[in-house]
């Protein structure tokens, strides 16, 4: 039985995929780094060898590695950091301090997710958004040196990481009215998850988040046709892939599309169901606004309870 040295699955995945050294370390580690990498003459650090997984498109959870004790206690703090922001706890400072203060100075990778982590932290602090913009930026550049806010181009090569970023600018743009800037952005971050190497787990988490963006920002610019596109693609994706977090959402957008195309006997269908969703997962202030909303604009009578 053949084994599998994490350089040797790195280097047949590069070859297969078409793409040079150049392109697939770019801003993550030196070409003569990844040669000996992929030559099995030197083992990543964890990071380095999940981000170039990522890019790649390949699962980063099989593979084990040795880490140092400094590397062990970012990793442990990250998770920390990670399941906080999953529950929407942004109480996170302390927890970034300790980040940035360990014995070994941050790298690359390390430092991207301490800015884009302090970027959501100050979002959620209220912080004004074009410092928090800043902020993104700053993380975005980490890896790749020619991201500039004034583009919206894609790299070639992504990372989770960079893609929730760009996510994250897109939508900070949209609130700072700058609309066009933050559609073309998503829709080119969109264009990436269709036709890039994406792990199966990045794209079940994380398109269902970029189609229910940009099917609010069509509804809210009267094109239904297209928001009942994309909701009904993201409703497909979370039943693919069993990824339901954004799914009530995605389902509630389907029915305001349809109410708003004047086919209000069907969505009323959608919104009922959006709303036991809701109810079931316990987000009853979404429910109470949805229903409300609805019965406002369209004329339904849902109960409000």
């Amino acid at each position: 039985m053949a084994l599998y040295n994490v350089g040797k699955t790195i280097r047949e995945a590069r070859i297969r995929a078409g793409v040079s050294q150049e392109e697939l370390c770019f801003g993550i580690c030196s070409t003569p780094t990844l040669s000996k990498i992929e030559g099995c003459k030197q083992n990543p650090n964890k990071k380095t060898m999940e981000a170039l997984l990522q890019r790649l498109g390949l699962p980063v959870g099989i593979y084990n590695i040795s880490v140092t004790e400094t590397e062990f206690k970012r990793a442990s703090i990250e998770r920390e950091i990670e399941n906080k922001i999953a529950g929407s706890d942004y109480d996170i400072q302390e927890l970034l301090e300790r980040y940035r203060t360990l014995d070994k100075e941050m790298d690359a990778l390390e430092e991207q997710f301490y800015l884009f982590m302090n970027a959501l932290c100050q979002k959620a602090l209220h912080t004004a958004l074009n410092e928090v913009l800043a902020l993104l930026e700053k993380a975005m550049c980490c890896t790749v040196p020619t991201f500039t806010l004034q583009g919206t181009g894609i790299h070639p090569l992504m990372t989770e990481i960079e893609l929730m970023i760009l996510n994250t600018i897109a939508k900070t743009e949209y609130t700072l009215q700058k609309k066009e800037s933050a559609i073309s952005r998503m829709y080119a971050v969109r264009n990436y998850f269709l036709h890039c190497p994406i792990d199966s787990v990045v794209f079940g988490t994380q398109y269902p988040v970029i189609l229910f963006n940009l099917s609010n920002w069509e509804g809210l610019q009267n094109n239904f046709e297209a928001e009942l596109a994309l909701a009904e693609e993201g409703i497909e994706v979370c039943n693919k892939y069993g990824k339901l977090a954004y799914f009530e959402m995605l389902i509630f957008n389907k029915g305001f599309a349809l109410a708003s195309l004047n086919k209000k006997k069907e969505a009323k269908r959608f919104f009922a169901q959006a709303f036991y969703i809701m109810d079931a997962k316990n987000k009853q202030k979404h429910k109470l606004y949805g229903i409300k909303y609805v019965n406002e604009q369209f004329g339904y009578d849902f109960l409000e309870e």
